[in-house]
C-alpha cells in the first residue's frame, strides 16, 4: 500500500566502531516521526558496503538505506524544507523523501 507521510520531527546518531557489515550495523541512523510516532528509519552505511532493498517493518515503519555520503543532504532537507514527507509506493522497491513544489529561484529565507 502506497504511503505519502508528513514528517515532523527526527533525531539521528552515530555508532562508533561500526563497518556496516549488514542491515543491523549501519554507521550513522535517522528516525523519522509524525506527531505521535516513529514512521521509519534512515540507516546510512559506508560506501563500498552494498544497500539492502528498503522495507516495511512493523514496529518502525519504513525501513530506507543510504550511503554515508548521503547524510548531509538529508540532514539539510530535514532542517531546512518543509513540509518533507517520506513516500512509500505500491513496489516495496521504491521509497523517497521528497519536498512539496518550490518556485525557482525562492532561496532560503535570510537572518
Amino acid at each position: 500500500m502506497a504511503t505519502n507521510v508528513e514528517i515532523k520531527r527526527y533525531a539521528y546518531h552515530f555508532w562508533s566502531s561500526r563497518n556496516g557489515v549488514d542491515k543491523d550495523h549501519s554507521v550513522a541512523t535517522i528516525t523519522l516521526f509524525d506527531d505521535t510516532e516513529t514512521i521509519g528509519i534512515i540507516q546510512f552505511y559506508g560506501e563500498l558496503d552494498p544497500l539492502p532493498p528498503p522495507e516495511v517493518a512493523s514496529d518502525f515503519g519504513v525501513r530506507m538505506f543510504l550511503h554515508v555520503r548521503e547524510l548531509p543532504g538529508v540532514l539539510d532537507m530535514l532542517r531546512n524544507e518543509k513540509p518533507v514527507r517520506l513516500q512509500t509506493f505500491d513496489d516495496p522497491q521504491f521509497v523517497r523523501l521528497r519536498t512539496a513544489l518550490e518556485p525557482v529561484g525562492e532561496g532560503e529565507p535570510g537572518p
